[in-house]
Formats: structure tokens, sequence, C-alpha cells
């Protein structure tokens, strides 16, 4: 049996604006995500990551959001995350927090910054 080893970031969303847009979801940042891989490296950096990219979680009060993706697409999600400069035409900036192998663990790091 073969085990897909995941590596999990931890952002915080920051609004330029600060407001936040409550219509916000997962599905919503995912979409925004794929299209920043997609932007910065192409329809190779697409196949790589959308097997293992996904939000995992994503708070629109504390704007917190958990990324999850393959240890070995983590560097290029990474950076992609960080060139997003807007998310649903609103000027937005993500924050890394963290970088882990468990979900737990960032569960447990997201509930201490709370």
């Amino acid at each position: 049996m073969v085990r897909f080893k995941n590596r999990y970031i931890l952002y915080e969303v920051i609004w330029k604006d600060g407001k936040a847009d409550e219509a916000i979801n997962e599905a919503g940042l995912l979409s925004v995500f794929r299209e920043s891989v997609a932007a910065n490296f192409g329809d190779h950096g697409v196949a790589r990551s959308a097997m293992s990219l996904s939000v995992r979680y994503y708070n629109s009060v504390t704007h917190l959001c958990m990324v999850r993706c393959g240890t070995e697409e983590y560097r290029q999600v990474w950076c992609a995350l960080s060139m997003i400069n807007e998310i649903s035409s609103k000027r937005a900036m993500l924050h890394f927090l963290h970088l882990g192998a468990d979900a737990q663990e960032r569960s447990s790091l997201a509930s201490k910054l709370l």
C-alpha cells in the first residue's frame, strides 16, 4: 500500500482594506490558488499539484487558511501562493505562518494563534 505524504501550509489572509469578504470559502480560495499555480508554473505545475492541492480549512473570522499539498510540490505551491495579490477582486495578501507534515499539529498551532 502506498502512502501519500503531504505538507500542510498555514496562512493568514490579510485584506488590504481591512474588511474580510464573507463570500469567500474553501472552494473559492482553491480556484484562486490553482489559477496562481497556473500563472506562475504553467500547465506542468498545475498537473503536478492537481491531485494533492486542497484547502483543508478556512475561517472567515480569523482569516486563517490551511492548504494541503504533496511533499514534492510544496515549494511550487508556497511560491505561487506568495504571489497572490487579489482574491475575488479584492486586494489581499497571504502571510505565511507555518509549514509542517501533520494536520493535527497545524490545527493546534492555529488554535494557539487564536
